[in-house]
C-alpha cells in the first residue's frame, strides 16, 4: 500500500494550456470512392516540435461517457499532445485505413 501511495504523490499534475487548434476536411479517394478524413492540429506552443509526438487512440461508443445513450454508429477519435488538453472526433465507426 506504501509503494502505490508513494508513486500517486510522485506524479506531478501538468498544467493544461488549452485546446489545439484543429481543421477538419472531407474528401474521397478518386480511385476506390472512399470517404477520406484529413485531421490538422496545431499546437503552437510547444518548445520543441520534432521532440514530442501527439498520440492517438480510437474509442467506442460504449467506452465514453459524455454522451448516453451510447450510439453505436458512430466511434471516437482521441488526439493527445502534453501540454495541450486531449480532443476528441466523433466519426462514422466503420474500419479505419490508416
Amino acid at each position: 500500500a506504501t509503494a502505490g501511495a508513494s508513486a500517486a504523490t510522485k506524479r506531478a499534475r501538468r498544467v493544461r494550456i488549452g485546446r489545439p487548434g484543429y481543421t477538419v476536411s472531407k474528401s474521397r479517394d478518386p480511385t476506390t470512392d472512399q470517404r477520406c478524413l484529413t485531421f490538422e492540429l496545431h499546437y503552437p506552443e510547444l518548445n520543441d516540435p520534432d521532440s514530442v509526438q501527439p498520440r492517438h487512440r480510437f474509442m467506442s461508443a460504449y467506452e465514453q461517457r459524455v454522451e448516453s445513450p451510447p450510439d453505436r454508429r458512430y466511434q471516437y477519435l482521441l488526439i493527445a499532445c502534453d501540454p495541450y488538453e486531449t480532443v476528441a472526433f466523433k466519426v462514422p465507426n466503420e474500419p479505419v485505413d490508416r
